[in-house]
């Protein structure tokens, strides 16, 4: 399973990238898939849903999806006393977690839709998916598994928010 990010299929506020190497393949983790990643897909699209996340609503100056996600991610941390966790910080944690697990530098550079530079930006034409899957999956932290975030996601939902 993977999400294929490719120019604008959806009638709200156009996507943008930075660069052609933006739109790409990016490999469902399978600690996602385990927490029913596929089973909240299938529901969406027997709603007749054409996006995963319809509750998502443009935000902010630039209109994007990702918006009110980001500020609802500071506000978390920022109750877990995570001082300086933000959610852009996460794409930074993706970068490290993919080197520490030695993963290629030009698949680290695909998945997170950078351009390969030099010569072989040139020639490297395309990453099979189950190497850019076995690389997404790679990303793991000790002690943390989908046990722990379904236990972590219901503890939130009653957890009392500071006034």
């Amino acid at each position: 399973m993977h999400i294929h990010a490719t120019p604008d299929e959806d009638p709200g506020p156009a996507r943008k990238v930075k660069s052609a190497a933006g739109w790409r393949r990016i490999p469902i983790h399978e600690t996602v898939l385990a927490l029913g990643f596929l089973d909240h897909v299938e529901q969406q699209r027997l709603k007749g849903e054409r996006r995963v996340f319809p509750e998502l609503k443009p935000g902010g100056t630039a209109q994007r999806y990702g918006y009110k996600v980001s500020k609802d991610f500071s506000r978390y941390a920022h109750q877990l006393d995570l001082a300086g966790a933000t959610f852009h910080g996460l794409r930074h944690t993706a970068i490290t977690a993919l080197a520490r697990a030695e993963v290629y530098p030009d698949t680290i550079n695909r998945l997170n839709g950078h351009e390969i530079s030099g010569e072989r930006g040139r020639y490297v034409k395309d990453i099979p998916l189950p190497q850019l899957q076995a690389a997404i999956n790679a990303i793991a932290y000790d002690g943390i598994d989908a046990d722990l975030i379904a236990g972590a996601r219901g503890a939130s939902k009653r957890r009392p928010t500071p006034s």
